[in-house]
């Protein structure tokens, strides 16, 4: 063996273990990334589970029933915050139908 083999192996070995934790570190980025929305998603639960919310004013605005999409104005009934069947769009907010403040959709 001479130098030149053994300098090869050492970077080759150097290299390797570089990419092994690149690996590790970018997995657990990853995995924290993923548990930290996970986590959130759990923590808005029982918002995405009601039936109704509050807008700032605090009236009761039904998240449930007829309702107008504000792409393109179809009158469609079910969830307030499910995408639209005609045009895709998924609203980021409603109205209050007593004020006009807008209520948020909990998964934005």
């Amino acid at each position: 063996m001479n130098v030149q083999d053994d300098v090869k192996g050492v970077m080759r070995l150097m290299r390797d273990v570089l990419g092994v934790v690149v690996w590790i570190v970018a997995t657990t980025w990853l995995g924290g990334r993923m548990l930290w929305r996970l986590g959130v998603l759990v923590s808005r639960s029982p918002r995405l589970l009601a039936q109704t919310a509050r807008c700032p004013r605090g009236h009761t605005v039904p998240l449930y029933g007829v309702f107008r999409c504000a792409s393109c104005h179809a009158q469609l009934e079910g969830y307030v915050f499910r995408p639209c069947r005609f045009c895709g769009s998924t609203p980021s907010w409603t109205p209050c139908p007593r004020c006009s403040l807008g209520v948020g959709n909990p998964l934005r």
